[in-house]
């Protein structure tokens, strides 16, 4: 099994999402440059995702965070690149916010 490792960025929130997100139990800090960042993983969370998870076939979760994506046995790229479009469109559809993938280096 391939680990592709943390996936997303934490994303930059307003200063209303970041009320809300708190309200709601998010984890969300503030940057040294004044704004606000909410926690990925407890986003993807409350849409569903958990650890060992599967996405698409062959993409899951990592059994350890669910941010963090592996690659088993029918795995490919097309499939690891859908996993990573539909969490995001979850995570706007429930939340509003909107999570950005970690660019990938060959």
């Amino acid at each position: 099994m391939l680990v592709a490792g943390s996936c997303f960025f934490n994303p930059v929130v307003t200063d209303h999402e970041a009320e809300r997100l708190r309200m709601a139990g998010a984890p969300v800090h503030r940057t040294p440059e004044g704004t606000y960042r909410a926690s990925a993983g407890w986003l993807l969370e409350l849409c569903g995702y958990a650890p060992g998870r599967e996405i698409t076939p062959g993409v899951r979760c990592s059994s350890r965070r669910t941010l963090t994506l592996t690659a088993g046995p029918g795995a490919t790229a097309k499939e690891f690149q859908y996993a990573l479009t539909s969490m995001v469109a979850n995570v706007r559809a429930r939340t509003g916010v909107t999570l950005t993938p970690e660019p990938v280096c060959p």
